[in-house]
C-alpha cells in the first residue's frame, strides 16, 4: 500500500458535559466534539526505530510452503484492514470485526488494524477490548503521530486527562504526521473538557493561526469565552463556526445560551428553533 492510500476512520467521537464553574446563574456548557485522525499502515521512515514503524519484522523472502513473505503478507493485511473500515462505516460491524481479525491473523503487529478494531469495541461499548486494542496500536505504532492522536482522544474519554496530553504531545512531537492541527484540536478539547480553560485557549488560539477557520477550534474558543463570561467573544467565535461549516446540536445549544446570556432573545429563539429542526 502507497504512502498516499491513507484510510479515513468515520468515527462519530462522544462529548463530555463541562462543569459548572461554580456560578448558579451560569448554565452548564457541552464541549465540542474530538476529531478522529486518518490511519493507514505506514511503511518505514528511515531508521528512527529499531525496525519498521509499525513494528514488522517479517522477513522479505519467502519461507515456503503456504506462508507469505513479509510484504505480501502485510499488504494482505491492509487491504482487509481497509475492507474493515469500509464495513465499520456502514454499520455492519461484524463483518468489518471478521475482516479486522482476519487482517491481525495475517499481520499480528499491524498498528491500523489494531486502531480500528479499537474504535469499533468503543462503538459497540466493549471498554476492555478497546483499551486493550489502543494500547496494542501504540505498541505497535511506535511514535505515529496519527495513532498517537487516537489513543490520546480514548484516554481523554477516559477522563484520564494527564496521560491524553501526554500522547497528543507525543503526536506532536512526530517530524512526519502531517495533521498536526488535529493533535493540537483535540488537546484543547481535552484540557476544555478537564477544565484547563488557560490550557485549552493555548491549544486552540495555535490551531486557528494556521486554520483560521477550524470549526471545532473555533467551538471550543467559544467554550473558552463562555466559561470566562466573555459572551460577546463567545459570540464572535460561534458566529465564525457557522459561517465556516454549520453548528451541530451541541453549539447551537451553546449558541442560544451565549444569546439568552447577552439578553437577545430572538437570536436565541432563533437558534433553539434549528436545534428543534436538526431533532435536539
Amino acid at each position: 500500500m502507497q504512502p498516499s492510500d491513507r484510510l479515513v476512520l468515520i468515527f462519530l467521537l462522544a462529548a463530555f458535559m463541562l462543569a459548572g464553574s461554580g456560578c448558579a446563574s451560569q448554565p452548564r456548557m457541552n464541549e465540542p466534539q474530538m476529531r478522529s485522525n486518518t490511519v493507514a499502515a505506514v511503511p518505514n521512515r528511515g531508521n528512527r526505530d529499531s525496525g519498521n514503524r509499525n513494528n514488522r519484522n517479517g522477513s522479505s523472502r519467502s519461507r515456503g510452503g503456504n506462508q507469505m513473505d513479509g510484504e505480501t503478507r502485510r499488504n494482505n493485511s491492509d487491504i482487509l484492514v481497509e475492507l474493515g473500515q469500509r464495513y465499520y462505516a456502514r454499520g455492519e460491524y461484524e463483518i468489518a470485526l471478521e475482516k479486522l481479525n482476519s487482517a491481525l491473523n495475517i499481520d499480528p503487529n499491524s498498528a491500523s488494524a489494531h486502531t480500528v478494531i479499537a474504535i469499533l469495541y468503543e462503538t459497540i461499548g466493549n471498554s476492555d477490548q478497546a483499551a486493550h486494542h489502543y494500547r496494542q496500536s501504540v505498541r505497535h505504532g511506535g511514535r505515529q503521530g496519527d495513532i498517537l492522536n487516537n489513543y490520546g482522544s480514548w484516554q481523554c474519554r477516559q477522563r484520564n486527562y494527564a496521560e491524553a496530553e501526554q500522547s497528543f504531545r507525543q503526536a506532536l512531537a512526530d517530524p512526519f504526521y502531517k495533521t498536526p492541527e488535529s493533535a493540537m484540536a483535540n488537546a484543547g478539547t481535552c484540557a476544555l473538557a478537564s477544565g484547563r480553560m488557560d490550557l485549552a485557549e493555548n491549544y486552540l488560539s495555535q490551531v486557528l493561526t494556521r486554520f483560521p477557520n477550524d470549526v471545532q477550534a473555533l467551538l471550543g474558543m467559544a467554550n473558552v469565552a463562555f466559561s470566562k463570561q466573555e459572551y460577546l467573544r463567545a459570540r464572535a467565535f460561534v458566529q465564525r463556526a457557522d459561517a465556516s461549516g454549520g453548528l451541530d446540536r451541541q453549539a447551537l445549544e451553546l449558541a442560544a445560551r451565549i444569546e439568552e446570556q447577552l439578553g437577545d432573545t430572538g437570536a436565541a429563539a432563533t437558534y433553539r428553533a434549528r436545534l428543534r429542526s436538526s431533532g435536539g
